[in-house]
């Protein structure tokens, strides 16, 4: 042989064998490591998917059930906890779409705070195969689930809440930043609903679903970015969704008979992720449409809050709403002065709402923080700042006549001295009543907050 010729490697039969065999075990270890998810859909193997969730700790070893308003049918969804803060992350829904958003639940408080996620062009039009352990190529991309630890880990870190971003802090997918959960007071966090569809801004759909998007990205904590729609506009915000899950709350707009319809609809669409219902009774007798209506509307597998007309019958209306168990709504103004209720009036509806321990959500006229008159057409608003210290106050057992004063508060200073004086406590039994309130704007409340002091540097736009 020359000495340039290379020399012929042995291989006996054993060496293959054993060659064959290694390879086998190798694959065999990477399809193990892939995510695994029950069947869906049509597939005869599916089960049923589970939409509730408990905690438990070794004393005195009790299950505790969570709120399920954020626990929807979240498949291979990565969780990590530290201290009394758990947070969920990413996954696929129930029908195989890829979630890129998550929460964090406070154990001490009782209340999920959402943590909107970035917009993935990579993983546009992802769908897993029911029972499938393998990822899709739709087009050119490769779907990929969200990174299965990094963000959670990232989420709790500390005492659960983060600054901006640092240099050298964990990334998600294709290397965006990991969703910051600003410093908020737990008073202020998932406070606004984005009703950018309704009066007075009444944007188009096409700009209000561009402004969600945009506030999603922004991920910031004082909104709860959950989409506000009519039933009537759901083929409007269909015809307008791309390839993404968004999180609706629904107005239903063709009173209580029609909710379950509604409901249904928006169930069909996979890219609508149902969170709230809200309806409203006919005015004409509240206590006997709440004693029609709200039996069926406690059936909707969704939080359902009863818009209770002002006037007789209201306190007969909660009370059946309390019974079901069940949310109610109280409407704080409109477009016309008489859908204002005085602050006397409104403070009778807080202090029963508190005693009742009906949760409830908020909805027109709290265009700002604090109580002022409108310029243009005269009407004197509640402030959502002025709301919150209310219940507040409500809450710590104040009378009608003290939830009344907060409501006519017009120094923005001393609503922000009361809101940080608040206890975590108190602060966590307030929320817990008034669960969120529905603003036209996502800028303005931010912006009123930012300018009472009560926002620190990282949870400014």
């Amino acid at each position: 042989m020359s000495r340039w010729e290379a020399p012929r490697s042995r291989r006996t039969p054993g060496r293959v064998l054993l060659s064959v065999l290694l390879a086998v075990a190798g694959v065999t270890a990477a399809l193990a490591l892939l995510p695994r998810r029950p069947p869906t859909g049509d597939d005869p193997r599916a089960t049923p998917v589970v939409d509730d969730a408990a905690w438990t700790r070794p004393r005195p070893g009790l299950w505790i059930p969570l709120p399920a308003a954020l626990v929807t049918s979240q498949i291979d969804h990565a969780i990590a906890g530290r201290g009394d803060r758990v947070a969920v992350w990413g996954g696929f829904d129930a029908r195989g779409h890829p979630l890129h958003d998550g929460a964090v639940f406070d154990l001490r408080t009782g209340r999920w705070t959402p943590v909107p996620g970035r917009p993935r062009r990579a993983t546009a039009g992802c769908r897993r195969r029911p029972g499938s352990r393998d990822l899709g190529r739709p087009g050119s991309h490769r779907c990929r689930p969200p990174p299965p630890v990094t963000p959670c880990a990232a989420l709790v870190a500390g005492d659960g809440v983060r600054s901006r971003r640092d240099p050298g802090e964990p990334t998600g997918v294709d290397g965006d930043p990991v969703p910051d959960v600003t410093r908020v007071p737990a008073l202020l966090s998932a406070l606004v609903d984005d009703a950018g569809l309704f009066p007075p801004e009444q944007l188009p759909m096409d700009r209000a679903l561009a402004r969600h998007r945009a506030d999603a990205a922004d991920a910031h904590p004082v909104l709860t970015h959950r989409f506000l729609c009519a039933s009537g506009r759901l083929a409007d915000l269909r015809s307008e969704l791309a390839d993404e899950v968004l999180r609706l709350g629904l107005i239903v707009d063709a009173g209580p008979a029609g909710a379950h319809a509604a409901v249904a609809a928006v169930r069909a669409e996979p890219r609508l992720r149902l969170e709230t219902v809200e309806v409203a009774l006919p005015a004409a007798d509240v206590a006997g449409a709440a004693r029609t209506h709200v039996p069926a509307l406690a059936t909707i597998d969704a939080p359902v809050f009863v818009e209770l007309p002002r006037g007789p019958g209201w306190r007969d209306g909660l009370d059946t709403v309390a019974a079901a168990g069940i949310g109610a709504k109280v409407r704080c103004g409109g477009m016309d002065v008489a859908l204002f209720p005085p602050a006397a009036e409104l403070a009778a509806m807080v202090t029963a709402l508190v005693e009742a321990g009906v949760p409830w959500k908020a909805t027109a006229g709290l265009h700002h923080a604090v109580r002022y008159r409108d310029a243009r057409t005269g009407f004197d608003h509640h402030g959502f700042l002025n709301l919150l210290v209310a219940v507040g106050r409500a809450v710590r057992g104040g009378s009608e006549s003290d939830v009344a004063a907060a409501l006519t508060i017009a120094a923005g200073r001393e609503l922000a001295t009361e809101v940080r004086a608040a206890g975590e406590e108190v602060g966590a039994r307030t929320r817990r009543s008034l669960i969120a309130y529905g603003s036209c704007s996502t800028r303005a409340p931010v912006a009123d907050l930012d300018a009472l002091g009560l926002l620190d540097d990282g949870a400014r736009r």
